[in-house]
């Protein structure tokens, strides 16, 4: 990859920092994986690529990303085919886990004292913020404001900041973690031996923690969607949410509302509405919950 000829090409065509690293990161992925990017030739040789990514189970999400990326280096190149975009899963379509689940999860515990600690302040984290997977591995203690637990992120997806208030049995967890962490990286939140916890070791840690959990589908942004719901049903505002979670607009924000698995719309209907009801609160042996969706469920981890 002619990397800087590219690097200038972007900045001359207005792009941001934050993007011109994500694209080229995202092409040597590309390259990381076999394709060859400065020998394409036709559109087969790309597709060919993507097909092999699919199969290797890369969600429609990542896909996009590589598209994005491939279509501003094509234009680069001054090839004249774009590729289009893979469809996005419909709200319907988002796996979103129970309280249930959720609790077990963050129930999970390591042997290593100092591990268990960091593991389980990050699993915290993810459910009680909503953040991101690459906005919580680039924390650092500095964004954390003890004295009114308020959380600086730097959202990933445009280079801004949000702040998100960090709940006392979180802060808690994250100060017991502070006194024993690896200091490897003095800035870093999260670290390793060799520094800075990365994207794949985080993905592993939560993996690991849906498969002793026994959910297996959980992911790191499920915990995201879950969040959403959570504040959703508890009244919080989409705008506030909105906020909170970083979205650029609140397009974004309404899909959560759409997601609701539907035994929770079916316990809002019977909480709410009087008339018919007459507020006798919701068992769930009345509704069956709608299953199914596995085979498209959005493994998102970086929306």
């Amino acid at each position: 990859m002619r990397e800087k000829e590219l690097r200038r090409w972007l900045l001359s065509h207005g792009y941001a920092d934050i993007t011109i690293k994500h694209t080229i990161g995202y092409l040597k992925l590309m390259e990381k994986y076999g394709l060859d990017v400065d020998n394409i030739r036709t559109i087969d040789d790309v597709l060919q690529f993507f097909a092999k990514m699919r199969e290797r189970g890369k969600t429609t999400t990542t896909l996009n990303y590589y598209v994005r990326a491939i279509n501003r280096y094509l234009r680069f190149l001054g090839l004249d085919f774009k590729l289009q975009y893979y469809k996005q899963p419909k709200p319907d379509m988002i796996w979103i886990p129970t309280d249930e689940e959720v609790r077990r999860i963050l129930a999970v515990k390591w042997a290593r004292y100092d591990i268990n600690l960091r593991n389980r302040a990050m699993l915290y984290l993810f459910f009680a913020t909503g953040i991101r997977l690459g906005e919580l591995v680039a924390l650092n203690w500095a964004d954390f404001d003890e004295g009114k637990s308020i959380l600086t992120v730097k959202t990933e997806k445009r280079g801004g900041i949000r702040y998100v208030p960090v709940p006392p049995k979180v802060k808690k967890l994250l100060l017991e973690y502070k006194k024993v962490r690896i200091l490897s990286d003095v800035n870093a939140m999260f670290t390793t031996p060799s520094g800075r916890i990365s994207k794949p070791y985080t993905r592993k840690i939560v993996k690991e923690a849906g498969i002793k959990a026994g959910v297996p589908r959980f992911h790191a942004h499920a915990a995201r969607h879950w969040r959403a719901v959570k504040w959703l049903e508890q009244g919080v505002s989409l705008e506030s949410i909105r906020r909170l979670l970083g979205h650029a607009t609140l397009k974004s924000t309404q899909i959560y509302w759409r997601a609701r698995p539907i035994q929770n719309v079916f316990e809002e209907v019977v909480r709410k509405d009087a008339f018919w009801w007459g507020g006798r609160g919701y068992k769930k042996s009345q509704f069956e919950e709608e299953k199914g969706g596995d085979k498209n469920e959005e493994k998102n981890e970086e929306e």
